[in-house]
């Protein structure tokens, strides 16, 4: 009856099934569970921990389009009939965790405002950074979040600012880390994507 998942790079830790299950358990309404996590570095631990709160489904759409949830695929727990109706898109190279929140925050029980998504700041699972995951390049981003909007054009109407922000800031870290070639080449993908081709000005207006 309940569906989550394990990236073969992360970790659950001993309560992680026993949390998600209670909490489904304890409160019916809720379909979804976002977990927090940590992040094990080779010289450090860092603590990625979302604040506690049920959200209905513009409100999770708004949170995940700002980047404004600590998102991985081993965060998520649904109710099993709901992950049937929105199945992943299989044809992403990059951010089907993203896709799959934000197909779901759309289309499951769009006229409910009572919450039925929660996000919870327990961290019961670890992710390991490795250098074969799918979103460690630095190249790639703005690519897979133009594929992303091509799936959804709705997305891009409604979080256009998002959008952009998300690009300038990306292009920031580049920049702030001394990647000028991976900087370059945001700009090209940038370039490449017909919903985007922003300008330097759209952007630097948007961060």
């Amino acid at each position: 009856p309940v569906v989550t998942f394990l990236d073969s790079d992360d970790a659950y830790l001993p309560h992680r099934l026993e949390n998600v299950l209670s909490i489904l358990a304890a409160e019916p309404g809720v379909d979804l569970v976002l977990s927090s996590f940590r992040v094990q570095r080779p010289a450090d631990a860092v603590a990625s921990v979302n604040r506690d709160k049920r959200l209905d489904g513009a409100w999770l759409e708004e949170l995940l389009m700002w980047h404004a949830l600590y998102l991985g695929g081993s965060s998520i727990t649904l109710r099993r009939s709901v992950a049937l109706r929105f199945p992943w898109a299989a044809r992403l190279q990059r951010m089907q965790d993203r896709e799959g929140r934000l197909k779901l925050a759309r289309g499951h029980r769009p006229d409910d405002t009572t919450g039925w998504a929660r996000v919870v700041d327990t961290v019961d699972w670890t992710k390991h950074e490795s250098a074969d995951s799918i979103s460690a390049p630095a190249t790639g981003f703005v690519r897979a979040l133009g594929d992303l909007m091509e799936l959804h054009p709705g997305l891009m109407a409604r979080h256009s600012l998002a959008v952009r922000y998300q690009i300038a800031r990306h292009l920031k870290t580049q920049l702030g880390h001394r990647r000028l070639g991976a900087a370059v080449a945001a700009l090209a993908e940038n370039a490449g994507v017909p919903h985007f081709r922003f300008g330097l000005p759209a952007l630097l207006a948007a961060y």
